[in-house]
Parts: C-alpha cells; sequence; structure tokens
C-alpha cells in the first residue's frame, strides 16, 4: 500500500511473479531475505522508517545495505582557542620558527587589524596580494599608522611603540 502499487505490480517490482506476492500477503510463503532487501531499497525514498524496519528483519541496517549513506560521525568540537592555535601553527610552520616565538606576534598584528577597522577577509586578501605581487618581499613603502590602545592611562604607551624602529631590514 505505501508504494501504491498492486499485487500484479508488486511481486514483478520484487522479482518474483504475482501469484507469488498473493501468498506473502496470505502468509503461505515468506519473502526471502534478497526480496526484502529490494523492497527495503524500493521504500526508502517513501518512508525510511519502514525500510529500517524491513532492513532489520534481514538483520541489516540502510546504512550497512547502502541504501542511504552512513551518517557523518560529529568530529571533536573546538573551543576558539584551540582553533586560533591553529592559525599560530600555520604561521609558525610558513615561517619555520617555533609557535612559542609567533604567538605575541601574531597577537600584536590581530589586535592592530582589529584597532583599524579591518577584517580578518581584508588582511588575507591584502597579504595575498603583496605575497602574490611581490614575491613575499615588503619592497612597498608602508605609511607609518598610530593607533592609540584604549587605557585608562592616555600616556601609556605600549612597549613595542617606545622602541626606535631601524630603516634598514
Amino acid at each position: 500500500m505505501t508504494l501504491g502499487m498492486n499485487q500484479a505490480e508488486f511481486g514483478p517490482a520484487l522479482g518474483w511473479s504475482h501469484r507469488t506476492a498473493v501468498r506473502w500477503e496470505r502468509g503461505r510463503a515468506t519473502p526471502t531475505a534478497e526480496s526484502l532487501v529490494k523492497l527495503a531499497s524500493l521504500l526508502a525514498p517513501i518512508d525510511l522508517d519502514l525500510a529500517a524496519e524491513i532492513a532489520a528483519t534481514v538483520g541489516q541496517t540502510l546504512e550497512s545495505l547502502g541504501i542511504v549513506a552512513p551518517a557523518a560521525k560529529p568530529g571533536p568540537t573546538l573551543s576558539p582557542a584551540d582553533l586560533s592555535d591553529l592559525v599560530v601553527c600555520a604561521a609558525a610552520d610558513a615561517a619555520d620558527l617555533a609557535p612559542r616565538a609567533l604567538r605575541s606576534l601574531l597577537y600584536a598584528a590581530f589586535a592592530r587589524a582589529r584597532a583599524l577597522g579591518l577584517s580578518v577577509e581584508q588582511v588575507e586578501e591584502s597579504l595575498r596580494v603583496r605575497v602574490d605581487s611581490k614575491g613575499g618581499r615588503n619592497d612597498v613603502p608602508r605609511p607609518r599608522v598610530r593607533v592609540e590602545r584604549e587605557s585608562e592611562d592616555p600616556a601609556a604607551e605600549p612597549a613595542a611603540e617606545r622602541r626606535p624602529r631601524s630603516r634598514s631590514r
């Protein structure tokens, strides 16, 4: 009934005759495991629960029969700290340095980008363009932009800003 078939259509759909389907309905014969697998396959697009029930009668699941894809197993949930460490490790790998050496550098860079109102996407695109066009060199003069940190003491200046900057690299 779920398939919308009569007995004349149902038997041949499973690879059997109309008469065999009548015997199944009357309880005079039992469908083979192969017939039940075919039935589960026909039912899956219409009634997944019923198809699963039929697959279970032959000791299978819809996944084991290949009728439906196996459910994706959830991976470990990573915290923002774990994810940011993945970013640090990627930078450390690219620079052939220890992650510990880059963590404070990257923090300063991301804090400055946020203070300038830049999104991660904007910084990424800007860096990509520079790497692509200059082979990673920094030949283009860059404007000096000073961004003040918001703090209770406006006279307090970060240590990175107090250091004299060398013009040669």
